[in-house]
């Protein structure tokens, strides 16, 4: 150690300095009398020593003397160097600070929460003694490892000071003592306002927050800020800080590194913070005290009942949250989600058959059947309103989890994963663990009560739907009717409700023919009963018309929506939400009847119509806002398309994060959006964002990952970067050839954008070699007058051009040419392209006057208008046009 300014203190010997801040240093060193032992030391600078100080640090003697707790290093002894600098000396703690120590370790979300309980009741103890520490933060909390159980020690009480050592613990200190990105507003506000025990809550709350998240609650500014006032400034603009759950959500580049350090995955670190643990994160951290907890075993308190599912103080009470908590508090040991729904639903029945008890028992067997009634009815909400999406990749989540610590396994997982549908794994779960196990006892236990029974197998087939499991549901939905019809009159509410779910049921097993016979008998009948089930007899008509138009009786199809959407209209008026709904509809038809003029107009007003209805998070509104924006773009108005998609990923991006297959699809569309505006390094910059998501979530071979770089290799080669065009594509062919087989359709259209490449690369052989057995195949399973088989037809004409085979290549470049231009679209580039293939021929022919006619005829439209009226592609086209000399 450099000794040159280290002060000579009896039965001390100091040994090295451990740390440096604004109030002095602190060493290592050994006390020798009255025992052998090592201690940290900390000296008070001289630059700050004034009577204040000194009166502090001799408050600061008799205070930290009192305190003897686990979680606080203890205070040995006390004094002044000869040069009157106050020390003190203290238990040397061997640990790591405590966010390295979380970091290091890889501690979980609920041992860094045990931890953090373990800190806030060191906290409470010095408040019990009227000491405020007033600089608390991760660096003045070191952590050690004993007998595997993590110790945390608050450290440098040396800035706490004694409230008012007779007068109560509040203290109106001028001096700003502490660290800005810790400091609770009132410290920052430097004497203006009482600094009491809440304050040291507020500190609490940012270390929570950053247990939580690796986050400051103000995000990247805390680093860089420098002194008070700067953190003055912030909190004074910044009134509202966002949940814990909220900032992992946005800070997307580093999520998935987050949630890797708590041993979990993305989605299940959000799941744990949303609600309970964002609520008290942000009561810890209210700007005013008198919002915050009133001390730290308060804080404590509640991160206990978080833990184990207790109701807690910060989050709003309600009947509601209060079935969550205990639904989730007693999961375990009602075994599985079948086990709940079962358990509740056989609580009902035993409360319907109490009320057939005497009369003394009435008013309690009624009171048990609603609070079951509603138990049940929130334990198929949950069920129902689960994100099959969300769930699958969930569960492939956990399977990295699992197999992460073995590296071995990693390659051999990816492979796996790429070829796993995330979707249909969760939904084959819930369908062979919980729905059909819960059908099974359902038919078993209920036989005598066949209303009841199909009351209850109505709850499980409507989880079937929410999920989209088609297993078993047209049988089920056939015995749902049964019942009813056994039970009730043939023009009852319930009946008519299970003929319209059994044609939904068939409708979802594609059998048209049976869907569309039940719907029209249906309604039918329903047009009979007049505007008593007006309600019902619009869902059948929307089922109808879906059914007639997927199975192509489009013009019955949009017939029956119009007549739908017009009878919503009149009846509820235009702005009911039902009325939105039939006009959906009519949107989905005209869709698919390939009327996109038409379906636009109806999306646009079912978009605002929902805008104005529902809330601005209602997934209700992500079909149609995805929709229109497709709509948008497929007519040619990218700029639209893309401002309305923006809207819509900010919705998705808040409710179901960056890694929902709905939020990666539009960022795909966005991209697409990019680039026909000529945005091609934005497009660049969200298809690898989406690259990597799509990798981490599906693995690097799986379809929707192989397509996102396929999509990425076409905007590479709007930006001329040809040889990064043809790498990925090379990925691209390779991985379908394995996946797929060498003659599937998705693979030998990689196989025609990777010759692409290599023609630009000018490695016309490659090229040939690569395109030719493509031309082969569609000729032979196709037609020669296939569209797909002239695309590869151009480009075998590419290749042999550039291998200087002219003659070969005429004929083929001006077959595709002349097919291209039989049904041109206004935003389609292969007509152009093609042409300007064969024009490239019959020049290097010497064709010049069959040249001439063509580029001022077909190829007219790139050099006669101004090229800020081209599109993207067109304009490419243009300059490749003026680069060829005739």
């Amino acid at each position: 150690m450099e000794k040159a300014n280290a002060p000579e203190l009896e039965r001390f010997k100091l040994i090295r300095i451990l740390g440096e801040g604004g109030m002095g240093q602190v060493y290592l060193a050994r006390q020798t009398e009255p025992v052998d032992r090592l201690v940290a030391l900390k000296l008070i600078r001289a630059r700050v020593q004034s009577l204040s100080n000194l009166a502090r640090f001799e408050v600061e003697r008799q205070a930290l003397a009192q305190m003897n707790h686990p979680a606080i290093a203890q205070v040995y002894d006390a004094g002044t160097t000869a040069a009157g600098q106050p020390w003190f000396a203290m238990e040397y703690v061997d640990g790591l600070r405590l966010d390295h120590f979380c970091h290091q370790r890889r501690l979980t979300l609920d041992e860094r929460l045990s931890l953090f309980i373990r800190i806030c009741k060191g906290i409470q103890h010095a408040h019990q003694r009227g000491i405020i520490h007033r600089d608390l933060k991760p660096a003045n909390i070191l952590v050690q490892e004993v007998d595997t159980v993590a110790l945390p020690k608050i450290i440098d009480f040396g800035i706490a000071t004694a409230a008012v050592e007779a007068g109560g613990p509040q203290t109106a200190q001028p001096d700003l003592i502490g660290t800005p990105q810790y400091m609770s507003p009132e410290q920052l506000q430097i004497g203006t306002q009482p600094i009491d025990y809440r304050s040291d809550v507020y500190a609490l709350g940012v270390i929570l927050y950053e247990l939580l998240t690796d986050c400051h609650p103000i995000g990247e500014r805390a680093v860089n800020i420098a002194d008070s006032q700067q953190m003055r400034e912030i909190l004074s603009r910044q009134t509202t800080l966002p949940k814990p759950s909220d900032r992992i959500a946005t800070e997307q580049d580093v999520s998935s590194i987050i949630a890797n350090r708590r041993q979990t995955s993305r989605r299940r670190l959000l799941r744990s913070l949303r609600g309970d643990l964002d609520a008290i994160a942000l009561k810890a951290l209210a700007i005013d005290p008198e919002q915050r907890y009133a001390s730290a075993q308060e804080l404590a308190d509640d991160i206990q009942r978080a833990r184990e599912f207790q109701p807690v103080k910060a989050m709003p009470d309600s009947t509601s949250y209060r079935l969550q908590r205990f639904a989730r508090r007693h999961a375990f040991g009602l075994g599985s989600a079948s086990a709940i729904l079962l358990a509740l639903l056989a609580g009902l029945a035993a409360a319907t058959l109490g009320m057939l008890e005497a009369q003394r028992q009435f008013q309690i067997a009624e009171q048990r059947q609603q609070e079951l009634g509603q138990v049940a009815r929130f334990q198929q909400a949950m069920l129902s309103e689960i994100d099959i999406q969300a769930m699958g990749i969930g569960l492939i989540d956990g399977i990295r989890v699992q197999v992460e610590p073995i590296p071995a396994l990693t390659e051999a997982l990816d492979a796996m994963i790429s070829r796993l549908n995330a979707p249909d794994l969760a939904r084959g779960l819930l369908t062979d663990f919980i729905l059909e196990q819960a059908r099974t006892s359902i038919l078993s236990d209920f036989q005598q009560q066949p209303a009841l029974q199909a009351d209850l197998l109505k709850t499980v087939l409507d989880i079937h739907q929410s999920i989209g499991s088609r297993v078993g549901s047209v049988e089920l939905a056939e015995h749902i009717l049964q019942l009813r019809q056994a039970t009730l009159p043939a023009n009852d509410h319930l009946v008519f409700q299970a003929r319209h779910d059994l044609a939904l049921a068939q409708y979802g097993l594609t059998n048209y023919s049976a869907a569309i016979a039940t719907h029209e008998a249906l309604i039918e009948d329903l047009e009979r009963m007049g505007e008593a089930f007006i309600g019902l007899r619009l869902q059948a008509m929307r089922g109808l018309a879906t059914t007639l138009v997927d199975s192509r009786e489009s013009e019955r199809a949009l017939a029956l929506a119009e007549a739908g959407a017009e009878l919503a209209i009149d009846h509820w008026g235009e702005e009911d939400e039902r009325s939105i709904s039939a006009l959906a509809s009519l949107g989905y038809v005209r869709i698919r009847s390939g009327d996109i003029a038409g379906a636009l107009a109806i999306y646009e007003r079912v978009v605002e119509g929902q805008r104005q209805l529902l809330d601005e998070n209602d997934p209700r509104r992500i079909s149609p806002m995805i929709n229109l924006g497709g709509i948008l773009g497929a007519s040619g108005r990218h700029e639209e398309a893309l401002a309305s998609d923006e809207i819509t990923f900010d919705i998705l991006a808040r409710n179901r994060g960056l890694r929902h297959p709905f939020t990666l699809r539009l960022m795909n569309n966005m991209a697409n959006h990019k680039m026909h505006l000529g945005h091609i390094e934005e497009a660049v910059t969200l298809l690898e964002q989406t690259l990597d998501l799509r990798s981490s979530i599906a693995g690097t071979s799986h379809p929707e990952t192989l397509r996102v770089r396929l999509n990425l290799a076409s905007a590479m080669i709007r930006l001329g970067e040809h040889q990064q065009a043809h790498d990925l594509m090379e990925t691209v062919y390779g991985e379908r050839v394995a996946l797929l087989g060498p003659d599937h359709h998705d693979t030998l259209m990689a196989a025609e954008l990777l010759t692409d490449t290599l023609v630009r690369l000018e490695r016309y052989s490659e090229a040939l070699a690569m395109i030719q057995p493509v031309y082969q195949w569609r000729q032979k399973r196709l037609g020669t007058e296939h569209d797909q088989t002239q695309i590869a037809a151009y480009f075998v004409g590419r290749a042999l051009l550039g291998l200087d085979q002219a003659e070969a290549a005429v004929d083929l470049l001006a077959g595709a040419a002349a097919h291209s231009w039989r049904n041109p679209a206004l935003d389609n580039p292969v007509p152009l392209r093609v042409s300007l293939g064969y024009y490239r021929a019959l020049i290097r022919l010497g064709h010049i006057q069959e040249a001439a006619e063509l580029r001022g005829h077909r190829l007219a439209l790139l050099e006669l208008n101004d090229p800020e009226s081209l599109t993207v592609n067109q304009r490419a086209l243009r300059d490749e046009l003026l680069a060829i000399s005739p």
